[in-house]
């Protein structure tokens, strides 16, 4: 069932189902599975299920987090994932018109916000996981599973949602005191963005509503290096395991939430 909406808040249906999805644009999304909440707000999120089913969307992008088996490192030198991972998303771009926005590579998980514009995230994925997989598999000699359970995705359906999933993706390497500065950590498309280095694969920046709102070069730089409080951290992480993001409820978390402005301008 196709469903558009151009509400900009969200209505809570029933407490048995969460929270309905909301946008601040119109756009056109496809529900496998949920509830009637009513006019104002399509259809609701969560059906009642620990893995709430997809939400296709081919406008608003995800977030796709994905870690190794047992949080090993990934048996090959990180130079040589992001290579493999480099050429395989590069055959998703052209196999199956995936929009890439943000890749990030740590040495046991990695970090990827795309859109879909077929709504074809779970075959992206499942290429994506069992290519990499087999790749890492062949040239490491290693029989066991690489990957460890299932990809968590999260769909972007706003503005701050999507730009801070963009700066919690770029400054992961930094909260992992891996380097001082994100665009210091060479396994990131940051580096692309800023002009730096060949890209593996092309980088998107549609749609042009979201990505309008990112500043540029040293304006980007700056705005990514200010970094999270412990609090702000924690809203953003818990917001990115939602199967739509969306901060956490609680006074607790109130104050945190204020400070997740956006870039200069914004």
């Amino acid at each position: 069932m196709r469903a558009s909406s151009s509400d900009t808040k969200g209505v809570q249906c029933n407490r048995r189902h969460g929270w309905c999805l909301f946008f601040s644009r119109k756009v056109s999304v496809t529900y496998q599975e949920g509830c009637i909440g009513g006019s104002r707000h399509q259809k609701c999120l969560f059906p009642g299920m620990p893995r709430p089913k997809l939400i296709r969307s081919t406008v608003l992008p995800y977030h796709v987090r994905s870690r190794s088996n047992n949080r090993e490192w990934f048996h090959l030198p990180t130079e040589r994932v992001w290579q493999i991972m480099g050429g395989i998303l590069n055959t998703v771009t052209l196999e199956y018109q995936a929009l890439i926005h943000s890749f990030v590579l740590m040495n046991n998980h990695l970090h990827l916000i795309l859109s879909t514009p077929n709504g074809n995230l779970d075959a992206i994925m499942q290429y994506f996981i069992r290519e990499s997989a087999k790749a890492i598999g062949r040239e490491s000699g290693r029989i066991n599973r690489i990957f460890g359970g299932r990809y968590q995705r999260s769909l972007l359906s706003n503005e701050q949602y999507f730009l801070n999933a963009i700066k919690y993706n770029f400054r992961n390497p930094v909260a992992a005191k891996i380097c001082d500065r994100a665009e210091e950590y060479p396994f990131s498309t940051l580096n692309w963005t800023l002009g730096r280095g060949r890209p593996l694969f092309p980088l998107s920046e549609e749609p042009d509503f979201l990505f309008r709102l990112l500043p540029r070069n040293e304006l980007l730089t700056d705005w990514l290096n200010v970094s999270y409080t412990a609090r702000q951290s924690e809203v953003v992480r818990l917001g990115l395991r939602r199967s739509t993001c969306g901060w956490p409820k609680g006074n607790a978390y109130k104050t945190a939430i204020k400070g997740l402005s956006g870039p200069p301008g914004m």
